[in-house]
């Protein structure tokens, strides 16, 4: 196939039930005039100039995105950006592919936090293993809880009453205040990582 040089194009992906990501360039595309998705095992709809959707399973995406040369783990210059809540041992999967891609995770072992450090050495030393994003909710739902019996919880309707009041409380994975759905509307709970060259994470402070 021939290389197009130069050609400034971004596209949208949405996974169906797996992964929601853009890619953003520069990027060569491997076509004339157009990014090359025959190889990309996925449904590709053409929304406007240069803006696609894929939908399809998103480590899959991953690897045939750098498979074909247009993200960084391909040699490309384009950037994976995922919204979507992504498995723990993802990049280890995806390998080289996972160069650069900047997508959401639900818990941050980077956080310089000494609750955080903390629950990861103890976790370590008793399971001699790294804690996971389901290790992390776990110890946070016990903590959040613990915290509501200390505010006066102590039946199931003072408990349910006691946790949607939650206001400044502050767990591993980031801190919980409800609304009036009962939803979390605290943004630290929204860690955006970059996959660097090791596989290992850079936590973004773009919340």
């Amino acid at each position: 196939m021939k290389r197009t040089r130069n050609r400034r194009w971004h596209v949208a992906v949405w996974a169906a039930a797996a992964l929601a990501v853009c890619l953003l360039g520069p990027a060569t595309a491997r076509a004339q005039g157009q990014p090359d998705f025959s190889k990309v095992q996925i449904k590709t709809t053409k929304l406007a100039n240069n803006f696609y959707t894929l939908e399809g399973q998103g480590l899959k995406i991953t690897q045939a995105l750098a498979q074909v040369g247009v993200t960084k783990g391909g040699g490309g210059q384009a950037i994976q950006l995922g919204t979507i809540w992504l498995p723990f041992g993802f990049e280890q999967k995806a390998g080289k592919a996972a160069l650069g891609y900047v997508r959401i995770v639900q818990f941050d072992p980077t956080d310089k936090r000494e609750l955080v450090q903390n629950f990861i050495r103890s976790f370590k030393a008793k399971y001699n293993q790294e804690p996971t994003h389901l290790n992390a909710h776990a110890y946070d739902q016990i903590l959040l809880i613990a915290d509501v019996v200390r505010r006066g919880g102590k039946d199931s309707q003072s408990i349910r009453d006691t946790l949607a009041a939650t206001k400044g409380f502050s767990g591993v994975t980031g801190s919980v205040e409800f609304d009036q759905h009962n939803q979390n509307i605290r943004m630290d709970t929204i860690h955006y990582m970059q996959t660097l060259p090791d596989l290992s994470w850079k936590a973004l402070a773009w919340n």
